[in-house]
């Protein structure tokens, strides 16, 4: 029984720590976004709405002093918000991280985690038109 308490116990703690935590990464994707205190669960409520996915002022609250973290379909939602990975939302960390590890490639990195969906799409085919090869058949090969 005694091992059940602990166990517990660490979980309890873990899950303080993880609302937390995530409380304060949320709290800076907002303060990186201009956003003041006043106006954050307001803004991030539109943001749900605009997307069809309501949501409570009472909810973004909860998140951003750590009494709650969202469901995996909100965080979804949080990830396309701020424009970062569903990875750095929840452990604020990127998997995706830059494997050159140069500093160019991580200004690019930076950079492109600001930016929206759409703009992700458009610098994605911009990319591929200079650094992808022709394809066959139409015209531009050697063969």
């Amino acid at each position: 029984m005694w091992v059940t308490k602990t166990v517990w116990g660490d979980t309890f703690r873990f899950m303080d720590k993880f609302r937390d935590t995530f409380a304060a990464r949320l709290s800076d994707l907002l303060t990186k976004r201009g956003l003041e205190r006043k106006g954050r669960q307001v803004w991030l409520v539109r943001q749900f709405l605009w997307r069809k996915h309501p949501i409570t002022q009472g909810a973004v609250n909860k998140w951003l002093s750590g009494l709650a973290v969202p469901d995996t379909d909100k965080l979804i939602v949080l990830a396309d918000i701020f424009g970062v990975s569903l990875d750095f939302l929840v452990t604020g960390r990127d998997s995706g991280a830059s494997s050159v590890g140069s500093p160019e490639a991580d200004s690019v990195l930076t950079l492109m985690q600001t930016m929206t969906p759409e703009q992700r799409r458009q610098m994605a085919a911009i990319a591929e038109a200079f650094f992808l090869p022709p394809a066959k058949g139409n015209g531009t090969s050697t063969d």
